[in-house]
């Protein structure tokens, strides 16, 4: 055991200290100032890693987690903070790995949104199941640990897995489940329940779901999936698209509807701010050409359609176009959707000489390393690029900054409350 006093939160969310030795120790659940004691678990030539065993001196932020599961659950990192210094010491790592990987913005003009709800926010949840068990799996392990609520899932999806788990005809079927997945729709406050199986499912398994779907009323589709993800079966026959709301302005509402499955942000009001936001950075020019990389279903594109943008979406996914080109249609707006890959549509869109005002990239946590370097070509006054991962977001920032462009802004935006996760709105203009 050792005494350490811990300094600072680092990237992952993990405390850092020194001990007597001078060697860096890594703790987790931990605060700034906190004077704790801790057990190494791990040695590397450079750091130690440690479990924390008691808070000697504790910080007058820290907090009794709301969730009996904190700590062995790998979901969250934060619930020993309150909420305040929570949004402090994310953007301190964040301007801090920002400043490592060479890239320079003062931390004073980062712009920070927090999440007006810290628990009972998240519209989807994804649950791994073993031997007919549901639960996460425990920090840093593939053990699981078993839950029978999210404190961070909405309430309509806490009360639906209280009405399943005791479910007779669920347990009939749990045993060959690997995989569920709950998303409430806003729409309704109804549920999509999403199961994957680890065999092809047989009739009686199928009666077994019909009866499950026919009784619990907090359900509008039960959607049956293969081991390899293939969709086998759906209650009803065609599921119900989940469908939200966007406020773009002067009383306008746009409608989005996503087939279940597909691909939204998580936390819905704070999806609302980072619409705002981006509209707020496209407000004072005159509407010009955007292209949107990564479209989705029109989450971005379609808003700025709705401004009066001349807008080109892209994305590889068949179910997502389908969506954006439906949801075009149905807000009455013009805009074009292409479904191919973003490197291959950005590739094209150079190849054929096309220029843009403004691009907007939102790439999967892997970033978009090998397109980064032929943004430039497309010559937009500026780009913006949305990113929940830090070290592929700096990675790409420095190649595209290496090409002609300078941060102009950042703002954070807290889509995961309660972990160490942000998701990061970056503009960037090019330097005249």
């Amino acid at each position: 055991m050792n005494d350490v006093l811990i300094e600072k939160l680092v990237v992952g969310g993990m405390g850092l200290g020194h001990l007597d030795s001078g060697m860096v120790v890594l703790v987790p659940h931990v605060i700034p100032g906190e004077r704790v004691r801790v057990q190494t678990v791990k040695e590397k030539k450079s750091f130690q890693q440690a479990l924390l065993r008691e808070v000697l001196q504790p910080s007058p932020d820290r907090l009794t987690p709301a969730c009996p599961s904190f700590g062995p659950c790998g979901g969250c990192h934060f619930q020993h903070i309150a909420g305040p210094r929570q949004d402090l010491l994310k953007k301190d790592i964040f301007h801090e790995a920002l400043s490592r990987s060479g890239l320079l913005f003062a931390k004073e003009k980062i712009r920070y949104l927090s999440s007006p709800l810290r628990l009972g926010y998240r519209q989807r949840i994804r649950l791994h199941v073993h031997e007919g068990q549901l639960g996460f799996f425990q920090q840093q392990s593939h053990s699981l640990l078993k839950i029978e609520q999210c404190l961070l899932a909405r309430p309509e999806i806490n009360a639906l897995l209280g009405e399943l788990l005791c479910h007779e005809q669920w347990l009939k079927v749990a045993g060959l489940v690997t995989e569920v997945e709950i998303h409430v729709n806003p729409r309704d406050g109804k549920c999509v329940l999403m199961t994957r199986f680890n065999r092809k499912p047989r009739p009686r398994d199928l009666a077994s779901l019909q009866g499950l779907f026919s009784d619990l009323q907090g359900l509008s589709s039960l959607l049956v999936h293969t081991p390899d993800g293939a969709l086998y079966a759906s209650f009803p026959d065609q599921p119900a698209q989940i469908g939200y709301l966007l406020h773009v302005g002067e009383g306008r509402r746009l409608e989005i509807a996503l087939e279940p499955g597909g691909f939204c942000q998580v936390n819905e009001g704070q999806n609302q701010q980072m619409v705002d936001q981006l509209l707020a950075w496209h407000q004072d020019e005159r509407p010009g050409r955007v292209l949107d990389l990564f479209c989705g279903v029109g989450n971005f594109s379609l808003p700025l359609a709705a401004a009066g943008f001349v807008v080109t979406g892209i994305d590889q996914q068949r179910a997502a176009i389908r969506c954006a080109r439906q949801n075009c249609e149905k807000n009455q707006l013009v805009a074009t959707f292409r479904r191919c890959a973003a490197l291959e549509g950005l590739t094209a869109l150079v190849h054929e000489g096309q220029t843009f005002d403004s691009l907007l990239l939102d790439p999967p946590r892997a970033g978009f390393k090998e397109g980064a370097p032929r943004l430039t070509a497309l010559q937009a006054s500026k780009i913006i690029y949305i990113s929940c991962d830090q070290a592929t977001l700096f990675r790409d920032l420095q190649e595209i900054c290496g090409g002609g462009y300078q941060i102009a802004a950042i703002t954070l935006v807290d889509q995961f409350c309660q972990s160490h996760h942000l998701e990061a709105m970056v503009l960037l203009t090019r330097q005249q």
